[in-house]
């Protein structure tokens, strides 16, 4: 059995349809939403949703991504025997084939603590940024530019789209649908709750891979992501994005990677010069 975990920030309408898609499969034993401390009345509509199957709770303060992702994952720990978790936004489409042959794969690799399905968006293509390996430091720099990631693109498996493989081992996972061997999740150290939003599969994936466990995925296996239907919702503005994701990487880069000086000093010019880039496009849009 595997239970499903997804949070809400002010979106209620978008998890109530997700909750709609998945609350008759079989596989599914227990569905839990994490409302991130909504400052609509989000909550109280999502309890109208309650049942034996459904359980809404709701943190004390929004932290963020990492943040509310840790506090249902250690609620499951708590009150369910559920070995595996569907971890995901809720603006995405999963069959209940692909959940099974994901809970299948970890029931089989006890040494993973996350297996993904391919990335499809709303057309059907699928998307590159599904899994990428672990970056070097300078390659995780240099990503802060936005040109350098049009004209280089970092950061992707190229030969992904072409694996005829049942699985395969990748440095880390999109973060908007996973799933998670719990006991090995916790060992792992979870999401780092510093990082509000954005960066949080990179900072998963290392603090993982310094602990043993690996990540894969199921190429064979798909599921449709509406990108950032949540996230967009609340930060509307592109430049208002940049810097929260200016934000996460430049703490990465600090803490995980362990910078020196000159390395933090790039780093952030690299970040303000993308907010002057982001500004150019957007003005050149309109």
């Amino acid at each position: 059995m595997v239970d499903v975990l997804t949070l809400n920030y002010n979106d209620s309408e978008t998890v109530i349809s997700f909750l709609k898609s998945i609350k008759d499969f079989q596989i599914v034993h227990h569905i839990l939403v994490v409302d991130n401390c909504s400052t609509d009345d989000s909550f109280l509509k999502l309890k109208k949703f309650e049942n034996d199957k459904i359980t809404v709770i709701q943190t004390d303060h929004n932290g963020g991504y990492g943040a509310g992702n840790n506090f249902g994952i250690r609620y499951l720990a708590n009150h369910s025997r559920a070995e595996y978790v569907l971890q995901c936004n809720p603006d995405v489409i999963i069959t209940e084939k692909a959940i099974y042959n994901l809970a299948r794969f970890l029931h089989s690799h006890p040494d993973y603590a996350i297996a993904a399905p391919f990335m499809l968006n709303k057309f059907g293509k699928k998307e590159m940024e599904s899994a990428f390996p672990i970056p070097t430091k300078w390659q995780y720099i240099l990503s802060l530019d936005i040109i350098y990631n049009k004209i280089f693109h970092p950061g992707i498996y190229e030969e992904l789209n072409l694996c005829l493989h049942d699985f395969i081992p990748v440095g880390a996972v999109a973060g908007s649908l996973l799933m998670l061997n719990l006991s090995n999740m916790i060992r792992g150290g979870m999401y780092d709750e510093h990082i509000f939003l954005y960066c949080e599969e990179i900072s998963l994936a290392i603090k993982l891979k310094k602990s043993g466990l690996k990540s894969a995925i199921l190429p064979k296996e798909t599921f449709i992501h509406n990108h950032s239907v949540s996230i967009t919702k609340t930060y509307e503005s592109a430049l208002a994005r940049r810097r929260l994701l200016n934000k996460s990487k430049l703490y990465v880069i600090k803490h995980y990677y362990r910078s020196g000086p000159l390395s933090n000093l790039i780093a952030w010019l690299l970040a303000h010069l993308s907010l002057l880039e982001i500004s150019i496009i957007s003005f050149m849009g309109n």
